[in-house]
This record gives structure tokens, C-alpha cells and sequence, in this order.
């Protein structure tokens, strides 16, 4: 394996990486003309799950949410919350 600082590596959870990045915890999601893909990677955005390694977010299943971003897993909704969608930024209230 190579180890310089220039080598692909996977993403620490709460990040994703696309096609590769140089760091774990990559902030810099750039198109390489030379490669024609997009390189790189960013915190997990709201409403997914990074797990340590993923190239693609995964939205929030039914009964959870993420409410920031970087989050490994999503949070489980609690009594009196309503999580009915996929990919939920936030709980919602329970109609009274």
C-alpha cells in the first residue's frame, strides 16, 4: 500500500469520500479534468448516515433523522416525534 499523503484512502465515519480522497476527513469535493470525475469528499450532509468508508450518503431510514451534519448513524426518533420519510433533517412533532 502506499502511504504517502497522496493516496486514496476511505473516509472516517461521519464523512463521505467520492471515487477516493487524500484525507479521512476530506472537506474539498473537486472535479479532476485530468480524470474526469469528481474527487474528494465532505462532512455527511443532513438527513444521511456516513458510515466509516461509504462513497455515498445514506438517507436516514423510517423512524430516524439527522439533524447536522458528519453524523456516523442516524438518531432514532423518540416518543412523541414523527419520522415517516426517508432522509429526515428532523424530527417532527406528533399531531396533539
Amino acid at each position: 500500500a502506499n502511504s504517502s499523503d497522496h493516496a486514496l484512502r476511505d473516509c472516517d465515519a461521519g464523512y463521505v469520500c467520492h471515487l477516493g480522497a487524500t484525507s479521512p476527513t476530506p472537506t474539498n469535493y473537486v472535479f479532476n479534468n485530468k480524470l474526469q470525475v469528481f474527487l474528494g469528499g465532505e462532512k455527511c450532509p443532513l438527513g444521511h448516515a456516513c458510515p466509516s468508508g461509504t462513497q455515498a450518503a445514506i438517507p436516514c431510514s423510517l423512524g430516524t433523522y439527522a439533524d447536522e451534519k458528519g453524523l456516523h448513524e442516524c438518531k432514532d426518533c423518540v416518543d412523541g416525534q414523527l419520522c415517516n420519510e426517508f432522509g429526515m433533517q428532523q424530527a417532527l412533532s406528533c399531531p396533539p
